[in-house]
């Protein structure tokens, strides 16, 4: 009964010393954007680009009233369009051939390996 309780206690102390780490856990991102990092598992559209694409896109230029270049990106269905297209990451990578989003200057980093995960991963409407 004795030596029941200590191997009893002894594996609940040793089986509470396992460590996981977040890599192995999720698919994780990491990029290194100007001395800092930018990390994240999941990517939603409603908490996170819906507002990337309202402050850098909508608010100025692609919303249903302005619609420059008669492009409107003010809801997942019609980002759908360019994501299918292929011209969503083209152009706010500025390459060669596209207009380059937003003008002048390019998004973050993080901000275009956020967009481009959610390309990756089938652009849901989460």
């Amino acid at each position: 009964m004795k030596y029941s309780f200590w191997i009893c206690l002894i594996s609940i102390f040793c089986g509470g010393c396992y460590y996981d780490n977040k890599e192995d856990l999720y698919e994780y991102v990491e990029v290194e954007v100007e001395g800092s990092l930018c990390e994240f598992t999941d990517v939603s559209y409603s908490m996170e680009l819906q507002e990337l694409f309202n402050l850098n896109c909508n608010n100025a230029c692609h919303n249903a009233v302005d619609q420059f270049g008669g492009v409107v990106l003010d809801s997942h269905a019609s980002l759908l369009n360019y994501v299918t297209n292929g011209s969503l990451i083209s152009v706010i990578n500025h390459e060669s051939g596209f207009s380059p989003m937003p003008p002048g200057a390019k998004l973050e980093d993080c901000d275009i390996e956020k967009i481009q995960f959610w390309v990756d991963n089938g652009a849901p409407n989460n």
